[in-house]
């Protein structure tokens, strides 16, 4: 959008931003009430599998939370 200022990108972008949070909110908590449980190995390297996250950060971050 070219045609826009640079204080109406910047509020767009704060905008975006804040949507984007809004929908990641819900299955960042539910990864993390995941990861606290003690058999779900399997799940966390699927999460970490869609992400485009070594699977070894699961077990990392379990181990660092307890």
């Amino acid at each position: 959008m070219p045609e826009l200022d640079a204080h109406q990108r910047k509020v767009i972008s704060k905008h975006m931003k804040s949507i984007i949070n809004q929908m990641i909110l819900g299955p960042i908590k539910e990864v993390k009430e995941l990861s606290l449980q003690d058999d779900t190995d399997v799940d966390l390297a699927f999460v970490c599998q869609i992400f485009g996250l070594p699977t070894d950060l699961a077990k990392q971050e379990r181990t660092y939370e307890k």
